[in-house]
């Protein structure tokens, strides 16, 4: 909830509708005030050019004053605009005006909301994605030293999980490439229905290249218990938890 701040002293036309009617206020207070200090000076026994520039120079103080409120939303909308290039969005500009500036002021803070978001969102994915590339990194250079050094030797099982671990990186990757979907503030879902027990399979066999001598072992009950739901999505977490979670079993149907 947006909370409704104060009209500030400085800002004293901010109710006004419309910027005409601003306007025209500033007018009419510019000549209402040249009278009156020009008829006071004169009724006080100023001479009329000195009464004449004397009122001048108090209109032009009103007017000042009450343009300086008109324009402090676009002078705030400058600064908050230089400080986005800096990459900060976390400015704001006051929108208690109920103008046409006050609808402007609105709907930047509403832009510098999206953006802000959207930057958040995108350094998220990127920092989740580099942890996601990381672990099958990891875990494929220390099966390679291994098969390099003859620690162990390069059987069928162990060659699918690291050609698994190569696609995985590859579907990372283009996910590095769909940053865009991050305009629409969602990453889309793959839902459909898979069973449970061949997915756990597949990440714990993955989980087990940097498992270490922890024993990882699956147990799905009902044998062919499946529900509706992202598998890839759900895999990623599971092989990146690995050995430091115990997954529960599922409730039986």
């Amino acid at each position: 909830m947006q909370l409704k701040r104060p009209h500030r002293p400085e800002r004293p036309l901010d109710p006004l509708p419309t910027l005409k009617l601003k306007l025209s206020v500033v007018i009419l207070a510019a000549v209402a005030v040249t009278v009156i200090v020009f008829y006071i000076g004169v009724h006080a026994g100023v001479w009329p050019s000195v009464a004449g520039v004397l009122a001048g120079l108090v209109a032009l103080g009103v007017v000042w004053m009450l343009a300086r409120g008109l324009t402090s939303p676009l002078r705030e909308m400058v600064d908050a605009t230089e400080a986005m290039a800096r990459g900060d969005f976390s400015k704001r500009v006051t929108d208690t005006s109920h103008d046409e500036i006050g609808t402007l002021a609105r709907s930047f803070n509403q832009m510098a909301a999206e953006l802000a978001e959207t930057d958040r969102l995108r350094r998220d994915l990127v920092a989740n994605v580099s942890h996601e590339l990381r672990t099958p990194i990891t875990a494929l250079q220390a099966v390679l030293e291994n098969l390099v050094d003859g620690v162990a030797p390069p059987d069928p099982e162990t060659l699918r999980t690291m050609l698994a671990q190569v696609e995985r990186l590859g579907r990372l990757v283009q996910q590095l490439l769909d940053l865009s979907r991050l305009e629409s503030g969602t990453l889309p879902l793959d839902r459909r229905f898979f069973d449970v027990e061949p997915m756990l399979e597949h990440a714990i066999r993955e989980s087990r290249l940097h498992a270490g001598n922890v024993r990882l072992e699956v147990d799905v009950q009902p044998r062919d218990f499946g529900f509706e739901a992202d598998a890839e999505r759900l895999h990623q977490v599971i092989a990146n938890l690995g050995p430091h979670v115990v997954l529960p079993q599922p409730p039986k149907t």
